[in-house]
């Protein structure tokens, strides 16, 4: 009887040790899918998805997505090229990545101009040029064939760029609204359409390749630069014309 005591009382203690092995593996791991990994893979995974997207960048920086190959990104990577698949399936995944990371900087800016307590029209379109004027691969990110991205990305990396753009998105009103108060909820979301209309174009003008202007030149056709501080400017000018003549019209009415 006592025998079997010492047993229930070993048998006791051992099932305690294996729950405390397992909780202690489980604070030093981090829940991925069904699995766990390590917080040292956690860091080395993202280190490695950064290293992945500089590549692209800097790639991107001096030609088209579609001239970039894999292997070409390989070449830019410390690791290799197989390995780019265990983070991303394509380059248009790795673009999405780095469009993600320039939405975090543009959401990131947007709060900063939040934070400001006094915004008018003008200092807040001021604000919103100076961000945009420094961020040319932004615009151009934006601007790209989003369709293309869709096909050739997976529905979980799309959610995330979509997140983010949310997010942005959602700062951005926020700042309309505190710039732009006595606008009513309709004027809002016009001037919002308005907006992002202009800036998911405005790459074409502010941003003229190489080849479009031998091709002007070569065609004898007029072409005046416009810098993102100009257009900003004008669009808020325009905006502002507009709901004077708006408010003149009802006077009359």
């Amino acid at each position: 009887m006592q025998f079997r005591r010492v047993v229930s009382v070993f048998q006791h203690f051992r099932l305690i040790n294996r729950l405390y092995c397992v909780t202690l593996k489980l604070t030093t791991c981090q829940r991925k899918g069904n699995g766990f990994v390590p917080k040292d893979s956690i860091e080395l995974m993202r280190a490695r998805k950064e290293e992945i997207i500089c590549a692209f960048e800097q790639l991107f920086q001096e030609k088209s997505v579609r001239s970039i190959s894999m292997r070409e990104i390989g070449a830019k990577t410390s690791f290799a090229r197989s390995s780019i698949y265990n983070y991303f399936q394509t380059k248009e995944e790795i673009q999405l990545g780095l469009t993600i990371r320039e939405f975090t900087a543009w959401k990131d800016a947007l709060q900063k101009i939040l934070e400001n307590e006094n915004k008018n029209i003008l200092q807040f379109a001021e604000a919103i040029a100076a961000f945009l004027a420094d961020r040319n691969q932004f615009i151009k990110l934006i601007s790209w064939n989003h369709y293309e991205i869709e096909e050739n990305s997976r529905p979980e990396r799309l959610a995330e760029m979509q997140q983010v753009t949310y997010e942005a998105m959602h700062l951005f009103t926020i700042c309309v609204e505190k710039a732009l108060p006595h606008l009513s909820k309709e004027e809002t979301q016009g001037f919002m359409l308005d907006f992002f209309t202009y800036l998911y174009g405005i790459d074409c003008f502010i941003q003229v390749s190489s080849k479009q202007q031998e091709a002007l030149k070569f065609g004898n056709i007029p072409y005046h630069p416009v810098s993102i501080h100009d257009a900003d400017r004008h669009n808020s000018d325009h905006n502002r014309t507009g709901r004077s003549q708006q408010s003149d019209q009802q006077c009359h009415l």
